[in-house]
């Protein structure tokens, strides 16, 4: 089977483009949430904070290491999932969530709610992916262990839970974001023990 698809001067591969799942259903989540619950703005808000947080992940990967592109500032666009900061996406894109919730005169504790779902979906997701790109492609190189993507994959499946099926009277005020920071280091944790 030929993975290789041509697109223009741009090659893309099965591999490259797995990747793109995750997102796709992330988006895939925000569409059902505007539907089933009549949130006009969700899907706009989903792009603009994806797309912050990519940026702001690449441009916080640059900022900390501006050594590796001494002589060829145009690599600073050359994205790959080895070469972005996670909190730097995380902070700027909360960043930008916030600014739109006040500015579209939105709740954000609600949307807060779904962007942790819509990223523990994404996170989620792309374990499955490198999981799949582990099984299928024999010479496939990843930083990551099986039994890491796995465990990562059980912690976003009980984050996702926790979210959606925890009643509000038992939540504190700042549930959503301690839960976020919560699952990240715990993932973190598990990248560092496995």
């Amino acid at each position: 089977m030929n993975d290789k698809l041509m697109g223009g001067y741009m090659k893309i591969d099965l591999q490259q483009l797995l990747r793109y799942v995750p997102f796709l259903v992330g988006y895939l989540v925000a569409f059902y949430y505007k539907k089933r619950y009549d949130e006009k703005k969700i899907e706009d808000l989903y792009l603009f904070v994806l797309i912050s947080g990519l940026v702001g992940a690449r441009l916080t990967y640059a900022v900390f290491n501006v050594g590796i592109f001494n002589y060829d500032w145009s690599s600073v666009i050359s994205i790959s999932r080895y070469n972005l900061n996670l909190i730097g996406g995380l902070v700027i894109s909360l960043i930008v969530l916030y600014l739109l919730c006040k500015k579209y005169n939105l709740d954000i504790q609600k949307y807060l709610k779904y962007y942790a779902i819509i990223l523990f979906t994404i996170f989620l997701f792309s374990s499955l992916v490198e999981v799949y790109l582990i099984h299928q492609f024999p010479f496939y190189l990843s930083m990551t262990s099986q039994y890491e993507l796995w465990l990562s994959a059980a912690l976003f499946i009980a984050a996702i839970f926790i979210e959606v099926l925890l009643p509000e009277k038992y939540r504190i005020k700042y549930f959503t974001p301690i839960l976020i920071v919560c699952v990240l280091l715990v993932k973190e944790l598990i990248g560092f023990f496995i």
